[in-house]
């Protein structure tokens, strides 16, 4: 059986623990050593497993201890984690610092969200130019259009000229399951798993691990042919 882990990196307003019901008790500063690094014996305490078999940890489980993390507790974390789970999913949020750029830096692929209105691919546009000043690599960034509907009056192609880059998944506009899910804490697959969100989510979701699975696979043959 495959392990994944959600990490909810909100370092002020993270939602994660309201979306599975499941609020957050502890977060990475309780994992510290009195030296202030992570201590890998301690990540277990923080690290709480949802009903389906999902594992969660929070960051920061207020603002006021935001302040304790830095970049380098973020390599020492994922570090970890990679070597814990088979999946390691990070909701990121909006905010860039020094911290969430160097998890853009170790991931293996950026879903990066976007709607078909101005102020989002306008926004869009702007995190994509960040992105390439900070050397990110761009085969890792893959758009993801939410809320999608053919009668939108802006259209895909409308959003790919815009940022110049292709959409690599739509997620259906299907509110109710979703807005139902949220308000019980129980995400929509569960909620609602016939519902055409939640398989368009796990549809999703075996795409990226088939995709980087082969890409893997593909590195491991060029390494060992090198």
């Amino acid at each position: 059986d495959t392990k994944t882990i959600v990490v909810d990196l909100s370092f002020h307003m993270g939602d994660l623990g309201l979306m599975l019901d499941q609020p957050p008790r502890y977060s990475l500063n309780d994992a510290f050593d009195e030296e202030g690094a992570v201590d890998s014996s301690k990540l277990p305490s923080i690290i709480s497993q949802h009903d389906s078999g999902l594992y969660q940890v929070t960051v920061a489980a207020s603002p006021e201890v935001s302040d304790e993390i830095s970049a380098s507790h973020m390599v020492e974390l994922f570090g970890y984690l990679n070597t814990m789970f088979d999946y390691v999913v990070v909701d990121l949020g909006r905010h860039l610092d020094d911290r969430t750029v160097e998890v853009l830096t170790l991931s293996d692929a950026i879903l990066f969200l976007s709607c078909l209105d101005l102020p989002s691919i306008r926004n869009v546009k702007r995190y994509l130019e960040i992105f390439e000043e900070l050397e990110i690599e761009s085969d890792h960034i893959h758009l993801v259009v939410n809320r999608f509907h053919k009668k939108s009056r802006l259209t895909l192609s409308d959003l790919e000229t815009a940022v110049g880059l292709e959409t690599f998944w739509t997620i259906p506009n299907d509110f109710a399951p979703v807005s139902l899910g949220i308000d019980r804490g129980n995400p929509a697959v569960l909620e609602a798993p016939k519902s055409k969100v939640s398989q368009n989510f796990k549809d999703l979701a075996e795409c990226v691990c088939e995709l980087y699975s082969i890409e893997s696979a593909e590195n491991s043959m060029e390494t060992a042919t090198n």
